[in-house]
């Protein structure tokens, strides 16, 4: 069975931080897991406003592609979380 892994990259330039999530998709392959990588700044996602009604109705009513994204999470097996950090 072929293992999914979704892997969501925070930043906007697709320098190391990508360049980490490519190197690491190529290695699961090898495993024979499949690794699809997120750039979040292609996705339409808007702020929350706080209003919980994603927690008492169980679906959220601003209308963007986060109903895309939780879709992918929920079906995956493992997800990597990326952000780059910046020394000064």
């Amino acid at each position: 069975m072929v293992k999914r892994v979704i892997a969501i990259n925070s930043s906007r330039r697709k320098k190391n931080t990508y360049g980490i999530l490519e190197q690491l998709q190529e290695e699961l392959k090898k495993e024979k897991v499949e690794v699809e990588i997120i750039n979040l700044f292609d996705y339409d996602i808007k702020e929350c406003y706080g209003c919980e009604q994603c927690l008492r109705v169980g679906k959220c009513h601003i209308k963007d592609d986060m109903d895309l994204l939780m879709g992918k999470l929920k079906v995956c097996d493992g997800i990597i979380i990326s952000t780059p950090v910046y020394i000064i």
